[in-house]
């Protein structure tokens, strides 16, 4: 699958979700009022956002690392799964230094969902 198809279908089926360059999504102080944001729902727009960004960025490198680069399939999608989740981890501690906000294992676990759906969507390229 490439990469046009992957960010077509997430344009598609996630119309709303705004993601940055690198596919992160947007910080939830920006989702949320504080008192929203001491409630840490498993359904909610931050996960989807979570998912999906882990998703894309997955895909992305490992896609690119592949072409580009020329690492085998395999190779890829070790490195861009462990980049990816590693990438999630360091930006929920950056979270939890932040006066206003905190670490959310359930966005890790978002991240790790979203990284596992997008070495699903590589892999069958």
């Amino acid at each position: 699958m490439s990469v046009f198809k992957i960010l077509l279908f997430t344009a598609l089926f996630f119309p709303s979700v705004p993601v940055l360059a690198g596919g992160f999504s947007l910080s939830s102080d920006t989702l949320h009022t504080s008192t929203e944001q001491k409630t840490d729902h498993w359904l909610a727009l931050d996960k989807a956002l979570h998912v999906t960004g882990s998703m894309m960025f997955m895909s992305a490198l490992s896609i690119h690392l592949r072409r580009r680069v020329g690492f085998s399939q395999n190779k890829a999608l070790r490195f861009g799964f462990g980049f990816t989740f590693a990438l999630g981890a360091v930006k929920e501690i950056w979270d939890d230094s932040k006066p206003d906000n905190r670490f959310s294992y359930k966005d890790l676990t978002a991240n790790l969902i979203g990284a596992c759906i997008g070495a699903f969507l590589v892999s069958r390229d």
